[in-house]
């Protein structure tokens, strides 16, 4: 991808008592990570994310993916998802009754309605829906999904679908000018996101046409082609978090030029006011500037200290995570004020 040339770097003074999203590359665990920091207005931390820096299966990818295995009861599958470091990616799918399926290569012939169930061979589309926890692989969903900045298609569902926060008279104006102009989803259904509230109604139902015949000649463009295939990586967290809970932070701050340019992009869509994203080139690094490592090591630590004196001590075992509360200086508590 290719970048306009980013301007001589002026640092920017951001103010003391702001809350900032910080993102960031750091080596955890003897791996490289796409780091997301929040931090609040005293600069301590209140939440981490991290992805893989590689190209690791992720939540919410989009697949056309081939039937390797079948297992009859449950009705389910594994199915190969794409290769990379020259392995096979897998994943598990179950299918459940009418649960949707479209099919972009069937050689088996075989309808799913008619009993027939899955095949070895037939490819289809699917996304991850969970990702993969130690030795499983990850859990599948022919229910995919699909959107853009106001709108989220979802196939094998039907119908439009309205947020709570819509007035009547929108949702009415909308369906009207759909209905009419015979614009309603053929193969799926399209659910208007919250953040179209209060809209021109022209401007959004402009997106919806566009959106949709985008969203259907992809769909016929996959007809006929074989799996595996990757064919639309999910959106970085930190974008996703941009466009849909900007009320988290106040800047956004990163020493990544990439990611600088994604978040620039962005804003431009969605009307963010750019004097709130901040590349940071300084020779001082970043994670020392916000003490991120200390950050990160404290969050991962076995014993967490609450207010009130007492402490919890979470430890992982083969099985599951034991927890375990120490009342420590908050003995004249109940156990119940303790736990809360």
């Amino acid at each position: 991808m290719s970048y306009q040339p980013i301007k001589p770097f002026q640092k920017k003074e951001i103010p003391s008592n702001s809350r900032i999203l910080i993102v960031t590359d750091m080596n955890f665990h003897n791996a490289l990570y796409r780091m997301e920091f929040l931090l609040d207005e005293n600069k301590n931390l209140v939440d981490i994310f991290c992805q893989p820096k590689d190209n690791a299966l992720r939540v919410d990818d989009l697949y056309i993916a081939r039937i390797d295995s079948v297992i009859r009861h449950p009705n389910a599958a594994f199915l190969s998802l794409c290769d990379l470091d020259g392995e096979t990616q897998r994943g598990y799918l179950r299918v459940k009754d009418k649960m949707p399926l479209f099919y972009t290569d069937k050689p088996s012939k075989k309808d799913f309605y008619q009993g027939q169930g899955l095949c070895q061979g037939d490819s289809l589309l699917v996304m991850i829906e969970k990702a993969a926890v130690r030795s499983k692989e990850p859990v599948l969903t022919t229910q995919f999904t699909m959107e853009s900045n106001h709108l989220i298609y979802t196939y094998g569902r039907r119908g439009l679908h309205f947020p709570k926060s819509f007035r009547k008279r929108e949702k009415q104006e909308l369906t009207d000018l759909i209905q009419s102009n015979s614009m309603l989803p053929k193969m799926g259904s399209i659910a208007f996101r919250s953040n179209g509230k209060g809209m021109d109604t022209a401007d959004l139902y402009a997106e919806y046409q566009t959106f949709l015949r985008a969203m259907e000649e992809s769909l016929e463009n996959y007809r006929n082609k074989k799996g595996p295939i990757l064919i639309k990586k999910a959106k970085a967290h930190y974008l996703d978090r941009l466009l849909h809970n900007q009320e988290e932070f106040d800047y956004i701050r990163t020493d990544l030029e990439d990611v600088y340019h994604e978040f620039v992009e962005m804003a431009h869509e969605i009307k963010f006011d750019l004097e709130k994203i901040d590349y940071y080139t300084d020779n001082f690094p970043i994670s020392n500037l916000y003490s991120l490592t200390s950050k990160l090591d404290e969050a991962l630590h076995t014993t967490v200290y609450l207010r009130s004196g007492a402490s919890l001590v979470i430890e992982k075992t083969e099985a599951m995570y034991v927890i375990d509360i120490n009342s420590g200086k908050s003995s004249k508590l109940t156990p119940f004020q303790i736990n809360i």
